[in-house]
């Protein structure tokens, strides 16, 4: 066994082997060049700044003043496109029910997709396809599904191949023929 060596950490004392005592001297040698290397590179900055501030700056230009670009839309304009987001938004809420508030019409249609279908339907679609894909889906949506179930079964109908119904109908002609004859 090794003798016990006091070490003295940030004002403490403390007894360690010599291994231990080799560890933390080495650590406190790490911790004072990593400080050194702090306070070095603060000055580098500090110089950099000095330099920034000591050259001279152009005044900026004025701002342009504001002269709007676009036309001011009518009354009938605005009221077709407040008719429009209320009805993609009610769509969007048919095909998956979340909170679209402050999205643009084409994340509306990604996130219903994407809530209804995946994302993978969506991924690196074109606003025009996602736009495609939300009809497609909304409209899937819209069937009946009764008439479809109906619709179906077509194929998979039987021929009757009993023909009781129509000798019945047979032997009337024939007895009403005989009451005709008599």
């Amino acid at each position: 066994m090794t003798d016990p060596v006091t070490v003295v950490v940030d004002g403490r004392e403390i007894q360690t082997d010599q291994a231990g005592a080799e560890c933390i001297k080495q650590l406190q040698q790490q911790l004072s060049d990593a400080g050194q290397a702090h306070a070095d590179q603060l000055g580098e900055l500090q110089r950099k700044l000095a330099d920034a501030a000591a050259v001279p700056r152009q005044p900026a230009a004025p701002a342009p003043a504001y002269r709007p670009t676009a036309a001011v839309l009518s009354d009938a304009a605005i009221e077709s496109r407040a008719q429009a987001r209320a009805d993609l938004l009610l769509d969007a809420q048919e095909i998956y029910k979340m909170d679209y508030r402050g999205k643009t019409d084409d994340e509306v249609r990604r996130l219903a997709i994407t809530g209804r279908r995946g994302a993978e339907l969506v991924r690196d679609a074109t606003p025009e396809e996602v736009k495609g894909i939300f009809r497609t889906v909304l409209a899937d949506l819209r069937k009946d599904p009764v008439i479809a179930a109906l619709g179906d079964s077509r194929g998979r109908q039987t021929q009757v191949t009993d023909n009781g119904y129509a000798e019945s109908v047979a032997r009337l002609d024939f007895r009403t023929r005989q009451q005709q004859e008599a």
